[in-house]
């Protein structure tokens, strides 16, 4: 109720001010209510952080290291830099491999210069 309508009715002014403030006051969440929104907002946030980001970055984290376990002599990869190779010698347990750059050229490098296989890369 306005206080205009309450001095047309004929009621007392500070009547209608306490029931509306009380109204007011009675609608506002407690601390606790305000905290546990507050709590389950974070808790989402984390959660989608996960799914979206770190949980599909772990996925190819593990997708390469199961390419790498699988390469054999032979294989053609494409580098890190962009070259592609071959595969000259690459043994298990060992972070370097051998690989034919060009006919005859060879190179020692890390495992972990190799982006993938050039098939899977190229798509052929």
């Amino acid at each position: 109720m306005l206080i205009n309508q309450a001095f047309a009715q004929g009621t007392d002014t500070a009547a209608v001010m306490t029931t509306d403030a009380a109204k007011v006051v009675a609608a506002a969440p407690d601390s606790s209510d305000v905290l546990l929104w507050n709590v389950a907002f974070v808790a989402v946030m984390v959660l989608m952080f996960y799914l979206l980001l770190i949980r599909p970055q772990q996925s190819r984290y593990r997708d390469h290291a199961n390419m790498l376990k699988g390469l054999k002599r032979g294989d053609k990869i494409v580098l890190q830099s962009g070259m592609i190779a071959t595969i000259h010698d690459i043994q298990d347990g060992k972070e370097e491999a051998v690989v034919d750059l060009y006919e005859g050229v060879r190179a020692r490098i890390m495992r972990s210069a190799i982006a993938g296989k050039y098939e899977d890369i190229a798509g052929k």
